[in-house]
């Protein structure tokens, strides 16, 4: 005669269902690290112009970096994703990809804006700056410790 003891197979069984329904909230919890670290890291690469009044574009008033934010994911049933978007996406894109030709006056004879000593004719355009490139390299050097992370949760529940 002999006894099977399944009690070590129901206690990993156990376990592995513990797994099964944290999962989602280790996975939401690395993807909302990752969206906070690259909100940082934008806010902290991006080119800042100090001047209160840094010459507005309708719609995109204030300073690019602090138009930087994470989409909430959640509210799209998308847990395994982190958007970040701005609210400025001209200035990001006159930023990021400059303007290369000079800049003239479409509907007035001259271009103006607060601070400038006077009205002028044309100004030279920007070479842009493209920030976002070694922002997202960094986030992704980044988001390997955050996945460890995840991965160390998930084996310490199934090792009990």
């Amino acid at each position: 005669m002999f006894n099977v003891d399944l009690a070590g197979l129901i206690a990993m069984k156990a376990r592995i269902q513990t797994v099964i329904d944290e999962m989602p909230a280790y996975c939401s919890e690395a993807v909302r690290l990752v969206g906070e670290e690259t909100l940082i890291q934008l806010y902290d690469n991006c080119p800042y112009d100090g001047e209160e009044d840094n010459g507005q574009i309708p719609g995109e008033a204030g300073h690019l970096r602090d138009s930087f934010y994470v989409l909430d994911n959640r509210a799209m049933a998308i847990d395994s994703s982190s958007t970040v978007m701005t609210e400025e996406p001209i200035k990001l894109s006159y930023v990021t990809g400059g303007t290369d030709s000079p800049i003239v006056p479409l509907t007035a004879q001259a271009l103006w804006w607060p601070g400038a000593g006077h009205p002028v004719a044309s100004v030279n355009g920007q070479s842009g700056n493209d920030f976002i490139t070694p922002v997202a390299d960094e986030i992704a050097n980044d988001v390997a410790p955050i996945i460890q992370d995840v991965t160390d949760a998930i084996i310490a529940a199934l090792e009990g």
